[in-house]
């Protein structure tokens, strides 16, 4: 059997600079589909038009929606934000239950690394992460999460060679 993949996009938000990252992804999961014959698990980090997309081509994990749940935004409104952060991470947790033994992840952007905080710390598990030109102040977030890197620009090169990341 094929080794389980995870991706995860944060660029389902339709708007031109995310729609070249969507994009990118789009084609990665479907020729991840092709080439294994299995598709992977695609984890949509917010909802917007473009998470259906991803849904025809591979099972979609919407975490988006948690934040748009009733209780979530009545909490929040309500002020009780750390009653809306544990109501949320435990349907996080629940939601991503079924990827949480992945080996291999590809986090589609910087801000979709704390995605690795509700997945149970796993040894040797390799962490593809796309870092670009527009998040190169956050580069060592970046470090921290992934073990492998994606430079989309090259502004995003440097920063991640200035810090030790190994090329490759």
């Amino acid at each position: 059997p094929a080794t389980p993949i995870m991706v995860t996009g944060l660029s389902v938000v339709p708007d031109a600079g995310d729609h070249v990252r969507t994009d990118a992804l789009l084609s990665l999961v479907a020729w991840l589909t092709e080439a294994r014959g299995v598709p992977p698990t695609v984890v949509c980090w917010q909802t917007g038009e473009r998470v259906d997309e991803f849904a025809r081509l591979a099972p979609v994990l919407d975490a988006g929606a948690i934040n748009d749940a009733l209780p979530a935004r009545v909490l929040a409104a309500a002020r009780l934000t750390p009653v809306a952060r544990l109501w949320k991470s435990r349907r996080l947790r629940r939601l991503l239950a079924p990827i949480a033994s992945v080996d291999h992840l590809v986090l589609g952007g910087v801000d979709t690394a704390p995605l690795l905080e509700w997945l149970p710390a796993r040894s040797g598990r390799d962490v593809a992460l796309w870092v670009g030109d527009d998040e190169v102040d956050r580069v060592d977030r970046a470090l921290a999460a992934g073990t492998a890197f994606l430079a989309s620009g090259d502004r995003a090169a440097a920063a991640l060679l200035a810090r030790g990341a190994a090329p490759s």
